[in-house]
This record gives structure tokens, sequence and C-alpha cells, in this order.
């Protein structure tokens, strides 16, 4: 023992410095950045740049707090893409878009195998399925005026009822939209219409001109419109907004039942066993 040493003395304990090599993805939007109004960062983007997942953005997984307050996609992301000004922009990000990031995140941070339960439309036995989520289509959205649908703005249409000949203006669903949804979801309050469509509907044009756009007349239209004419509403809803399919074929084990099914979203799909 070296006679310089003093008792009692400390060494300080080496620091852990090795980095290691992450990587980047370039992930494609369903909207090709062709519904965002010219200020927004994804105007004209057709991919955004993510990196791969490490061990801190796993424990955004796992956040109480953020479970509970329906953040943990946003929270993760928000690490994740690499142009910040992305980021900053989260909240009026389409929905598909940031859907589609999620995908890619966990493809890179876990596995591309999701592994779920499903239920044979057929026979109803539920049985394990593996879901390849590299294997998901992308709908860019509906970029041309068709019968009864009009592009009025980057992402607004007007949607023209097709007996009673009233208009509605609907914005394209973006993260906050989903953001309350997933809130009333948790909450156990009973969802309306006009819960999961009223943000989205800017107007409500009546054939005589009047048009509405406060909150009390969008829940009126929601309880007294006519089901069909609700139904055909939904389904332009729907085909407005880009979307990607996870739809994949099943064959169940039990039956002779064989088909297209989309995967049910469960908390496997984040944390699988």
């Amino acid at each position: 023992m070296s006679k310089d040493f003093k008792k009692g003395a400390e060494t300080a304990a080496p620091v852990f410095s090795f980095s290691f090599p992450l990587g980047t993805e370039y992930v494609d939007l369903p909207s090709q950045g062709k519904f965002y109004p010219e200020e927004h960062p994804l105007f004209g983007v057709e991919q955004v740049e993510i990196k791969y997942m490490c061990g801190k953005d796993e424990e955004i997984l796992t956040n109480k707090s953020y479970i509970k307050n329906g953040l943990v996609v946003d929270k993760l992301l928000a690490n994740l893409i690499v142009d910040k000004h992305i980021v900053n922009a989260l909240d009026e990000m389409l929905s598909a878009d940031k859907a589609a990031l999620f995908i890619a995140a966990r493809i890179t941070g876990i596995s591309s195998e999701y592994d779920t339960e499903i239920t044979c439309p057929q026979c109803g036995v539920r049985q394990t399925y593996s879901f390849d989520l590299e294997k998901r289509t992308l709908y860019h959205g509906l970029e041309e005026d068709v019968e009864n649908v009009k592009r009025i703005e980057n992402n607004v249409f007007r949607v023209t009822l097709p007996v009673s000949k009233v208009e509605v203006d609907v914005r394209l669903t973006i993260s906050k939209d989903s953001n309350k949804m997933l809130k009333l979801v948790h909450s156990n309050k009973e969802i309306v219409n006009n819960d999961i469509f009223g943000d989205s509907v800017i107007s409500i044009t009546i054939p005589d001109g009047t048009r509405f756009t406060d909150n009390k007349s969008k829940l009126i239209f929601f309880e007294n419109v006519p089901a069909k004419e609700l139904l055909f509403l939904k389904r332009k809803i729907k085909e407005i907004n880009p979307d990607f399919s996870l739809e994949q074929e099943f064959s169940c084990t039990k039956c002779p039942y064989t088909g297209m099914l989309e995967p049910p979203f469960t908390a496997n799909f984040i944390y699988p066993k």
C-alpha cells in the first residue's frame, strides 16, 4: 500500500460513458403531408425521422402518470422525433400520421411481431394470433372531390347529406381529438356521437343558408339527424381521413374460417409478455 494513501480517503467510482450506436428510421406518413396548412412543419412532408427506442424511452411506457392521463404516445414520440419543430406541433398532427409513427416506434423498439388474442368471427373461439406490423397498408385520404364531398381547405371537407341537403364542414381528425376521446373512454362516461365527431365538425349549414358553429347546435344535429344520413356522414368522414390498415389474413385453428381481420389493440401491444 502506498505511503501516500490516507485512511478513509475515497476514490470516485468510474462513470459509465459508453454510447450505444442507436439508429434512426424514416417513417412514411399516410397523409404524405398533403392536408396540413402551410405554417405546419409537416406541410408537404412525406416522411418523418425517428430515433430507435432506448432504455429511457421504455420507462415512458410504464410511467403510471402518463398512462393515467393518456400521454404515453405523445411523450414517447416527443422523445423519438428528430425534428423538434414537429414535436412542438404534435397536438395538430393528423391522428393517422401519429399512429403510423407510434407503430414504427413499436417495431424498432420492441418487435414487428404482435401476438394477441383473436376471437374467430365464425365459431367464437379465442386463440392467439401473431400479426406482422411490417405488413401495413397506407391510405392517403381523399385527394379529389367526389359526389357529395368537396375539399374547401387543406384539411377541411364539405359533406352534403344526400336527402336533407344539409352541408357539414368537417376537419380531419388530429392528435388532440384522439387524446380527448381516449380520456373519455378511460372516464367510463357514456360516449355519444357528438363526443366522437363534435370537434371535427366545424359548421352545419341548412338548405336556407343558415350556418351553425356552436356546440349546442352540433349536439342537436347529432341527436336529430336521420340514422341513414348519419351513417352516410360517418362513412364520408372515414373516407376523407388518411389512415393505415394492419388487416391480415386470419385462419381459425378450430373451424374452416379464413378471412381478413384487423388486430385488436390491447395492453399487450405496448407491453408484450
